[in-house]
């Protein structure tokens, strides 16, 4: 791990070093791809939960499913 302050990508380098160590050699790499795969769809998914963010939370308002004070958030157009 001395390697990892010099490497460009040393969260990516760690999880390669923990992948071999737990699935054996050449499964570090498989290891690192899954992950940020993963990270990739976590991105994404976050993305289009706050583009409908503003529409869900003003029907909950209209609904009255938020406390009143988050009313003030919401436009009223």
């Amino acid at each position: 791990m001395q390697y990892a302050s010099n490497s460009a990508a040393p969260i990516g380098d760690m999880m390669i070093v923990i992948g071999n160590a737990t699935f054996g050699a050449g499964g570090g790499r498989i290891f690192m791809l899954v992950e940020a795969f993963t990270v990739f769809l976590a991105l994404i998914g976050t993305t289009f939960l706050h583009e409908h963010r503003a529409r869900v939370t003003y029907a909950m308002g209209k609904d009255k499913e938020v406390p009143d004070i988050s009313v003030c958030f919401i436009p009223t157009t």
